[in-house]
């Protein structure tokens, strides 16, 4: 992963979908730290949107629990997502914000069809 000092980073789809693998395995951190990290500390600003220790914890009420996280520059959407279903769902666009999130979303549609 690369960075910048405007806090940009760069990364891969299968770094992002390895670093999810790794939380989802508990290698990365143990149950007590990521269920810190995936409990909502904070509303967000969508219903169904809450704030865990650097996740969106997301529930709609039609894909189940969700944990994920975004990033933006310009002209560059991404978003990853953990199900509970046992996906993972990466999306890096070239595209401007909410590109990703609206690609994920159909996604997670066909994943529950």
């Amino acid at each position: 992963m690369k960075g910048s000092p405007s806090e940009h980073c760069f990364s891969t789809v299968q770094d992002i979908f390895l670093f999810f693998q790794a939380l989802h395995n508990q290698s990365l951190l143990d149950r007590h730290l990521l269920d810190l990290c995936f409990f909502p500390h904070a509303l967000g600003e969508q219903a169904g949107v809450s704030y865990g220790y650097g996740f969106h914890i997301i529930d709609d009420g039609k894909h189940g629990h969700v944990i994920g996280h975004g990033g933006r520059a310009m002209g560059g959407d991404a978003f990853a997502l953990m199900y509970d279903l046992g996906y993972i769902v990466i999306v890096l666009s070239n595209y401007d914000r909410p590109s990703a999130r609206r690609v994920l979303d159909r996604i997670a549609d066909m994943l529950i069809e």
